[in-house]
């Protein structure tokens, strides 16, 4: 069969890969033969001839056609699903595509007849996940991402010793806590080509298609999960660019969220020799400034010198990041001046950061392999889990409290490195922040910047929900108390206490000193806060002595009594007066000169 005289039906098969996408599938849409599209949120806007090859798919393989040569044989890498997962395009600068039949499909090999002279160039479709890839609840996460795959492994992780001792360590680590750790399985895209002469050309394609998938998982962690508060990416080789681009979405859309980029021996491809490629290290050095960068936490680069033992050309490059950031740190080294290295091979810089990890658990256990190091300032030690801050003594969850008694609250923070290692921890250090919630907010309690936080004396007002919060550059930790405040006012005399803000509220408290004590006060009508010169009035005539009072409070009980002495009090004789509330009471002079009368009041208990 002619190919190029089935042009028109393939264009017709291809028609099964368009269609209405919903909002996060980067399935392909085509129009046509020469538009092709992902749907990715593209933030960079590299030029198209930064990465040709990558841009449409996964580049396979090209063949030219001539009168000579009419059997086009176009190879593809094992880890292609069948035909429906191949296109080819007839020029690689601008897209021209066909579909690819079933029966041109055979052996990972596209093969047909041509006599054109035409260049048949053939590519694989991406492959973006687009199931949710962490769980829906998701707010901590530690994602690892593989690099190249050569090998056209399906799962490099399993496939890779260093990797299986970092899946490991970083589960042993992040067991219990609310930290989850991933691993990015794009083995398909980055089945770019075999470790052969042209090496570095399939490396640079995974790269740019890293890239790619870079931008698509910072969607997918900016759309799918909302409450992310904190990600770690562990990239190797071309990962370097899927982190790269997953922390250039995320923090464009959600500045909020901590992010930190751990790159081991990453790969840059415009430092190749003859390739032409956008990514390399300018791209990477301007990491730090991209937009929502007040949130990086921080940007570190663990690398081996594995050009001889490896050919890993490209991955010894430093950049010139922040000062706070790590941009050359070397982690190959020989004990014995040079006759072995431990880490000097391309996945050196994996087992390396998991034996930090290793380290970090068993400190008491030196392994000879990092004793250059000082794990204070590199490695593990250093990440976003390592030193956010957690609440070590957390507020009691509900504080009952009555009017007029003091608040205490008192929370301690600390991280699990300064907790681990007090002495010599480089964790950011923790400031504080008390809030008060008004309705579905909280406010910020002025000046309560402190680990403890205080009322003396509180009222009902203060009764609500208060928020603690201790953060530092890795992150935020929060604890909330519920106080409720009880007024104990049994009786009507201590709600007028109450009212009047009296510290010395007993009935028999004299806070003017003026001889009235606070009873008298309230049975009379006086002001406690006033110094008074007497409750009642006293008058006379030539038969009687009077005392006149104003009855305030009907549930007290009034008796106005007298003595000769000062002694000895009594009732008898005594004329009560009326029901008030203006009482007059009297009683007669007598024949002995000496007559007094005192107004008592009782309440009951």
């Amino acid at each position: 069969m002619s190919f190029s005289r089935t042009r028109a039906i393939l264009i017709a098969l291809m028609a099964t890969w368009c269609g209405c996408a919903p909002a996060l599938d980067n399935s392909p849409v085509f129009t046509g033969n020469s538009e092709l599209t992902y749907n990715i949120q593209d933030l960079d806007n590299f030029s198209p001839a930064g990465y040709i090859d990558a841009r449409w798919g996964n580049f396979q393989s090209v063949d030219s056609s001539t009168i000579f040569n009419s059997t086009i044989t176009l190879p593809c890498t094992p880890l292609t699903l069948g035909y429906n997962d191949l296109f080819i395009s007839t020029s690689r600068t601008t897209l021209a595509a066909y579909s690819v039949p079933s029966q041109d499909y055979s052996n990972f090999q596209v093969s047909f007849t041509d006599t054109s002279g035409t260049d048949w160039n053939l590519y694989r479709f991406l492959h973006f996940n687009d199931a949710a890839l962490f769980p829906s609840t998701a707010t901590k996460l530690i994602i690892v991402i593989h690099g190249y795959n050569p090998s056209s492994n399906a799962n490099p992780f399993a496939s890779t010793p260093e990797f299986v001792s970092l899946d490991n360590n970083l589960a042993y680590e992040t067991n219990g806590t609310d930290w989850q750790v991933v691993q990015y399985n794009w083995a398909i895209d980055s089945d770019t080509g075999p470790e052969d002469l042209d090496v570095a050309v399939y490396a640079t394609y995974a790269a740019e298609i890293g890239h790619q998938h870079g931008q698509h998982l910072g969607q997918i962690l900016s759309v799918l999960y909302p409450n992310l508060q904190e990600v770690q990416f562990i990239a190797h080789s071309d990962g370097a660019w899927v982190a790269r681009g997953a922390a250039r979405n995320l923090l464009a859309d959600e500045p909020g969220v901590k992010v930190e980029v751990t790159l081991l021996d990453p790969f840059m491809p415009n430092t190749i020799p003859l390739i032409s490629s956008v990514l390399g290290d300018s791209i990477m050095d301007a990491l730090p400034n991209i937009p929502g960068n007040s949130t990086l936490y921080l940007l570190e680069n663990y690398y081996a010198d594995d050009q001889l033992t490896d050919l890993a050309f490209g991955t010894q490059d430093t950049f010139t990041w922040r000062a706070s950031d790590i941009g050359n740190c070397r982690i190959d080294w020989s004990p014995n001046g040079g006759s072995s290295y431990y880490y000097q091979t391309h996945e050196g810089p994996i087992g390396w950061y998991s034996d930090t990890i290793y380290q970090s658990v068993y400190p008491g256990t030196p392994l000879a392999s990092l004793q250059p190091f000082d794990l204070s300032h590199v490695g593990w030690r250093r990440s976003l889990f390592n030193n956010e801050p957690l609440i070590v003594t957390p507020p009691p969850s509900t504080l009952a409290l009555s009017t007029g008694s003091a608040l205490s609250l008192s929370v301690t923070a600390s991280t699990r490195d300064r907790t681990a290692f007090p002495s010599s921890s480089l964790s950011p250090s923790i400031s504080y922040q008390w809030y008060k919630s008004s309705g579905s907010t909280w406010v910020p309690l002025s000046g309560q910047t402190q680990p403890t936080f205080g009322i003396a004396s509180v009222q009902t007002s203060d009764a609500g929900q208060y928020l603690v919060t201790a953060s530092n550059s890795a992150g935020i930790a929060q604890d909330t108390v519920t106080v409720t405040v009880s007024n104990p006012a049994a009786t009507p005399f201590a709600a007028w206490a109450l009212a009047n803000n009296l510290t010395l509220n007993a009935p028999t408290d004299d806070p003017e000193h003026d001889g009235i004590p606070n009873l008298i006060k309230y049975a009379v009508g006086l002001d406690p806060n006033k110094h008074e010169v007497s409750p009642a009035t006293l008058s006379m005539d030539s038969a009687n002595l009077y005392l006149t009072y104003d009855k305030a409070r009907s549930e007290l009980g009034y008796t106005v009594q007298t003595s000769t002495d000062l002694q000895t009090w009594t009732t008898t004789g005594v004329n009560q007066g009326g029901a008030g509330p203006l009482v007059t009471a009297s009683v007669p002079i007598g024949a002995g000169g000496k007559r007094f009368l005192r107004l008592s009041v009782t309440m009951s208990p």
